[in-house]
C-alpha cells in the first residue's frame, strides 16, 4: 500500500510526501517529502512526516526508512528531530 499527502495554499499545491507500506519486509519507505521554497520553514514537511510516521505504525510496520541527498542539511535536520 502506498500513500500520498499534498497541502494546499490558495489552491497552490506548496508540500507533498509519499510513503510505501512495503509488506515483505514490513518496514515502510518514504519515497517523497518536497516544500516549495517560498513556504518552506512553516512546519510543512514536518507535519506531513508526522501523519506518515502514524500511518506507519497504523499499519504496523516496524521501522521506517528514507534516503536523503547528502547535502540537504535541511531535510536531515528534519528527519533527525522526528527521530
Amino acid at each position: 500500500m502506498k500513500l500520498y499527502l499534498v497541502a494546499r495554499y490558495n489552491d497552490e499545491l506548496v508540500a507533498f510526501a509519499g510513503i510505501d507500506f512495503r509488506r515483505t519486509n514490513n518496514i515502510a519507505h518514504v519515497t517523497n517529502v518536497a516544500v516549495a521554497p517560498n513556504h518552506q520553514k512553516k512546519g510543512l514537511g514536518r507535519k506531513l512526516l508526522k501523519v506518515m510516521i502514524e500511518k506507519a505504525y497504523e499499519q504496523k510496520c516496524k521501522g521506517i526508512a528514507l534516503e536523503v541527498r547528502e547535502k540537504n542539511e535541511n531535510a536531515k535536520k528534519l528527519y533527525r528531530d522526528l527521530g
